[in-house]
């Protein structure tokens, strides 16, 4: 099945780097209550064990779409020279670190869900559809909603200096169909077939930053797609809910 698909033009990778195989730490351990100090304090055990790796998972972010920090007390309260305080912080500690983020979701209340709502997916009605998370989402196949996503990888990169990223949510498997018409899509299903698209923009924007960046993707309990693949280092297969579920997921990424 691999190699009808490569056969077709969709490149999977055989391998991952080597640097992909390393076991990592993420905050999501403290869940959203983490703190930096917590962080902070778990590195000495973490390196102990020969964990170099320690990644901010959710919870460091205002809200998804702008993406700026969370500044409650113990996390970002003096916005982004804290989180590039913390980057250094882990750097200079040893440890290399990954940032957790949904590229295509967008809250209803945040500044780009007021400022640019002519980057989301619209259905027939003129509604925007949400995600099971209650989000809406960019489309994949309005060359803007795109630039929006390259910039944010930017900054995380760029400007933060994380070394790579962790992109997480079902939402990334499939979008609906987009009747938006600022996007004059021939077919509503665009957004959906473009969806790789995504992925691919993640992939060259980290790579024009920092060619050793990882890209890591979640797709809680759902398989990951074939299309989606050839862009990402690592399809992870996080969170099964039961062992059929499982044996079948793996027969399929195997495959």
């Amino acid at each position: 099945y691999g190699n009808l698909l490569r056969k077709r033009g969709i490149s999977i990778p055989k391998t991952s780097p080597e640097c992909a195989y390393e076991p990592y730490w993420k905050s999501w351990g403290f869940g959203l209550d983490f703190t930096l100090e917590k962080i902070y304090g778990i590195l000495p055990e973490l390196m102990d064990m020969g964990i170099k790796v320690a990644n901010l998972d959710d919870g460091w972010f205002d809200y998804y779409g702008d993406w700026g920090v969370n500044r409650d007390l113990g996390k970002f309260p003096n916005g982004d020279q804290d989180m590039i305080k913390f980057v250094e912080n882990l750097h200079q500690s040893g440890f290399k670190t990954n940032l957790w983020w949904y590229p295509l979701g967008v809250s209803a209340a945040s500044e780009l869900a007021k400022v640019h709502a002519d980057y989301l997916i619209m259905d027939r009605e003129g509604n925007y559809p949400k995600d099971q998370r209650g989000l809406f989402q960019l489309c994949p196949a309005y060359p803007p909603a795109l630039k929006h996503i390259e910039k944010l990888v930017k900054r995380f990169i760029s400007d933060w200096k994380y070394d790579g990223l962790y992109s997480d949510t079902r939402g990334l498997s499939a979008v609906p169909p987009c009747f938006n018409p600022a996007h004059k899509h021939k077919v509503p299903l665009e957004s959906f077939q473009e969806v790789p698209r995504t992925f691919e923009i993640i992939k060259n924007t980290l790579s024009h930053h920092n060619k050793e960046a990882l890209h890591e993707v979640c797709i809680c309990a759902v398989p990951h797609s074939p299309y989606n693949m050839p862009y990402y280092d690592i399809a992870n297969a996080s969170d099964p809910v039961n062992l059929l579920q499982t044996r079948r997921r793996i027969k399929v990424e195997k495959a």
